[in-house]
């Protein structure tokens, strides 16, 4: 059964670019969903299961996404938010690159979970690696997206942006893919705030019909 809600996200959000909205497209490349004998090959090599919202994900959205985006000549200059550009992307064969990756960088740099911003790091499942070299991962044990800052941004270190996988998919989604998470997380609001003032503010002027929110 196809995931519904991120297929026509996905598609509102394609369609900015189409329809001359504030935004422009300049990656895009969507897999077909993955099956079981693809997922259990790569939990196989990987010796772990994958979080299971993120199984579920590449199973009945997208084995793999790659989505850039960024702003448009239409896009409204705002002064309380802005969009500087999108990305979201995640690739089921390029887990055990990405995990080998992100456990060697981790057991380097941030080895000791007695440290307050090393704590971030660990027990955690990588799904994407950003432009920047920052990671988006799963929380082993809550199933939490968090944000992971290789380069000491404690802002952001450890933010989470969703309660799992597919609630995460469907924030960013909500937000055309922003990275500039730290505008849409409101006091007293857990994760991304789809609905908060900037987030409305944002779909507003990149022309998002508000009846096309997920």
């Amino acid at each position: 059964m196809l995931n519904s809600t991120l297929e026509r996200l996905l598609e509102t959000v394609v369609n900015l670019s189409h329809n001359d909205g504030g935004v422009e497209i300049f990656e895009f490349e969507k897999g077909a969903p993955a099956t079981d004998a693809e997922i259990e090959r790569v939990e196989e090599e990987l010796q772990r299961p994958l979080p299971q919202a993120f199984k579920n994900v590449l199973t009945t959205f997208a084995k793999e996404l790659s989505l850039g985006l960024e702003p448009s000549d239409e896009a409204q200059e705002l002064d309380d938010v802005s969009f500087e550009g999108g990305e979201l992307g995640w690739s089921l064969d390029g887990l055990p690159e990405l995990v080998a990756e992100f456990e060697e960088f981790r057991n380097d740099v941030y080895p000791d979970a007695d440290d307050a911003y090393a704590r971030a790091w660990q027990n955690k499942f990588p799904v994407y690696r950003f432009g920047n070299e920052d990671y988006l991962a799963v929380d082993v044990a809550s199933q939490e997206v968090v944000y992971l800052s290789h380069d000491g941004d404690a802002e952001l270190n450890g933010l989470a942006l969703g309660r799992d996988f597919e609630d995460f998919a469907k924030r960013s989604l909500c937000l055309a893919a922003s990275v500039e998470y730290l505008q849409f997380v409101d006091e007293g609001t857990p994760y991304l705030n789809v609905d908060g003032e900037n987030a409305c503010a944002l779909r507003e002027s990149l022309g998002w019909d508000a009846a096309s929110n997920g």
